[in-house]
C-alpha cells in the first residue's frame, strides 16, 4: 500500500468518527431552546425533543382536584404550549427541575415568577436560586397584597 492511500484512509476514519460523534452527542440541555408541547396534569412541562421538567422555585400547596388547581393548569397551558423556552438553573435530579424563560416574547419572561404573581404558587426556598430571588419574592408579595389565588382568603 502506498503512503498516500494510508493517509487518505486515516483521514476518512477521522472524518467518519467526527460525524458519528456529532450525531450521537446530545447538546447540553441548559443552553438549548425548546418548544413546549404540553403541560401534564401534574404540572410537568413536556418539551419537544427535550427533557420533561418540573418548575423550580415554586411550590403548589392546594389539592389537584380543586378549582384553583384547574385554573392554574389552564393558565400554564395557555401561556406555555407552543411557546419557545430556555431552561435556566436546570438540575438533572430524579425529576429534572428548571426555571422556564419564555424567549419568544420581548422581553423574555420568567414563567415561574408568573405563577407566583397570580397567586397560583408559593416560593420553594429549597429550589430558589439567587438569580431570581428578588423578582420571585416581589411577585409573591404582590399576589399576597392583592389577595390573588391562594391569598384570596388571607388577611
Amino acid at each position: 500500500m502506498t503512503r498516500s492511500f494510508l493517509w487518505s484512509a486515516g483521514y476518512a476514519l477521522v472524518i467518519l468518527g467526527t460525524i458519528s460523534c456529532g450525531l450521537l452527542a446530545r447538546p447540553d440541555a441548559r443552553y438549548q431552546r425548546y418548544r413546549v408541547s404540553s403541560v401534564s396534569n401534574e404540572l410537568v412541562v413536556i418539551l419537544e425533543n427535550g427533557p420533561r421538567v418540573r418548575l423550580a422555585g415554586i411550590r403548589i400547596t392546594y389539592p389537584p382536584a380543586g378549582p384553583l388547581y384547574q385554573e392554574m393548569l389552564a393558565y400554564s397551558r395557555a401561556n406555555l404550549v407552543g411557546r419557545v423556552v430556555q431552561l435556566v438553573g436546570l438540575k438533572m435530579n430524579r425529576e429534572p427541575t428548571a426555571y422556564l424563560m419564555i424567549v419568544d416574547s420581548h422581553p423574555a419572561v420568567l414563567f415561574n415568577s408568573g405563577l407566583l404573581a397570580w397567586g397560583f404558587a408559593t416560593i420553594d426556598s429549597d429550589t430558589l436560586i439567587d438569580d431570581f430571588r428578588e423578582a420571585m419574592l416581589s411577585s409573591e408579595a404582590d399576589a399576597r397584597d392583592e389577595r390573588l389565588g391562594i391569598w384570596a382568603n388571607s388577611r
